[in-house]
């Protein structure tokens, strides 16, 4: 699993969710031309995150941590084999909606409400 963040701060660009949407595509294009790999699931969210060193002086990590990146992982895990997205991101994407399908609502562990793809 992998995770990556666009938008960190001081490296702000207008367009962030159609650069994130437009990576996690191709990121599922190049790794479905690789035969060990079965399936590849990827989910896409924007919104605030913290990001920067977390825990005990013995053991620090740089991680990033919210809502939005607990979403992004149950949608992977929710959607698989292909590029899932909140609504949200879509819209803020400004991208063609006839590139996507909507999908049904799934209640997603850990949030409160459920989200549609």
């Amino acid at each position: 699993m992998y995770l990556s963040i666009f938008g960190l701060r001081g490296q702000k660009h207008e367009n962030e969710c159609e650069i994130g949407l437009r990576c996690a595509y191709e990121i599922v294009k190049t790794f479905k031309t690789w035969s060990q790999i079965k399936s590849v699931s990827v989910g896409v969210t924007s919104g605030n995150v913290y990001c920067g060193i977390v825990g005990h002086t013995l053991r620090r990590e740089y991680s990033v941590i919210s809502v939005t990146v607990n979403k992004a992982a149950r949608l992977m895990v929710a959607y698989t084999n292909m590029v899932s997205c909140d609504e949200d991101t879509l819209i803020q994407s400004k991208m063609s909606f006839s590139h996507f399908q909507k999908l049904p609502y799934k209640k997603l562990k850990g949030l409160k409400e459920e989200v549609r793809a």
